[in-house]
């Protein structure tokens, strides 16, 4: 550790700000102290030996997450301890991504971090929507059809039923069914369950996301009037109407940020308390799940002046999933391409 820290203050990190770089040396330090690290370190330090030995130069190129990163200082230290000359190169540092887009799943977390959520139950059969549907109070239903894609709307994948009857004959014809969208390719995704929860009055729609932004090391929220919208078609049509805000890691946001924010909204009083209120909430369901994105969209003011997440998606970075066993839970294999399955049991991306 303290080559490392020796070594951490030689870099060239001018364009990162101080709270960036102590973020990056605390996850770094922490990372050396994961098990998995040392083991993989141990496991080919004999190759290292061999080198050392030899006094050759030597050139080292690591890709991988932020335990790779850990890897790679712990490498190159190890390389200068023993006086070698080596050209080190990080390929990169990203995140293998696993996702939870399961509206059941996505809203269970969120409902931990007290995030307001419309209540819904899951199904998969006919039979079993009619026992659930006892269990949401309303007489006006949304059904949404589970698959791992955007764009379930424009496909049939989501509708609005003012009776039970409705919803029973619109669940038979979309389970089995394949949708097809823009992120499902010419196959489609077949629908195995759906979610079916109560229907809300909307008064506004808005988007918001919550996200590690690597390029500036900082967490960045997004924020858009635009809402219900698929937002990289407003980015490309309208992109004033987006709003980014990064701000440095820290424990919470502060209430002056939650209202630059927000400002994109136009809210006022309660409806503007509210989301300011859901902003500081996904930003701790952000820094203590290991998230690397959390998406709402819509994020929705009811007619009784109530701020709902509507819908949302979660991505995590999988290097730091180890620590989380109850989001592991809420995998849903059967929405994942069998080979990233079997990639993601070796720590590996299928490309």
């Amino acid at each position: 550790q303290k080559q490392i820290n020796l070594f951490f203050k030689k870099q060239n990190m001018k364009k990162k700000s101080l709270a960036a770089k102590k973020t990056i040396h605390r996850s770094l330090l922490n990372h050396l102290k994961n098990t998995r690290v040392r083991k993989v370190f141990n496991g080919y330090r004999n190759y290292l030996d061999e080198f050392i030995n030899k006094k050759n130069k030597i050139g080292v190129a690591i890709s991988g997450g932020p335990d790779s990163l850990a890897l790679a200082y712990l490498t190159k230290c190890y390389l200068l301890i023993n006086k070698l000359d080596s050209n080190f190169f990080l390929v990169d540092h990203g995140l293998r991504k696993e996702s939870l887009k399961e509206a059941k799943s996505v809203k269970l977390l969120l409902k931990k971090f007290d995030i307001p959520v419309p209540n819904g139950v899951v199904a998969f059969s006919s039979e079993e929507v009619l026992q659930k549907i006892k269990l949401i109070k309303t007489t006006k239903y949304v059904l949404k059809a589970q698959i791992h894609a955007g764009g379930r709307g424009k496909a049939g994948g989501i509708k609005i039923l003012e009776n039970i009857d409705d919803l029973i004959k619109e669940s038979s014809n979309l389970f089995g069914k394949f949708l097809k969208t823009h992120q499902t390719g010419s196959k489609g995704k077949k629908v195995q369950r759906l979610y079916i929860e109560e229907a809300t009055d909307i008064s506004k729609e808005f988007y918001l996301s919550c996200l590690v932004d690597r390029a500036s090391s900082k967490i960045a929220f997004i924020s858009s009037a635009q809402g219900g919208m698929d937002i990289e078609e407003v980015a490309i049509k309208n992109p004033k109407k987006i709003f980014t805000f990064r701000l440095d890691y820290k424990d919470e946001v502060s209430n002056e940020d939650a209202d630059t924010i927000v400002s994109i909204f136009n809210l006022k009083n309660s409806s503007k308390d509210q989301v300011k209120k859901i902003i500081q909430s996904i930003y701790q369901v952000l820094i203590k799940t290991d998230a690397s994105l959390i998406e709402i969209n819509p994020l929705v003011i009811t007619k009784d002046n109530r701020a709902l997440c509507l819908d949302a998606k979660i991505n995590f970075d999988d290097n730091g999933l180890y620590k989380h066993p109850e989001i592991l839970k809420l995998r849903d294999l059967s929405e994942e391409d069998p080979m990233e399955i079997e990639a993601s049991k070796h720590d590996l991306s299928y490309i």
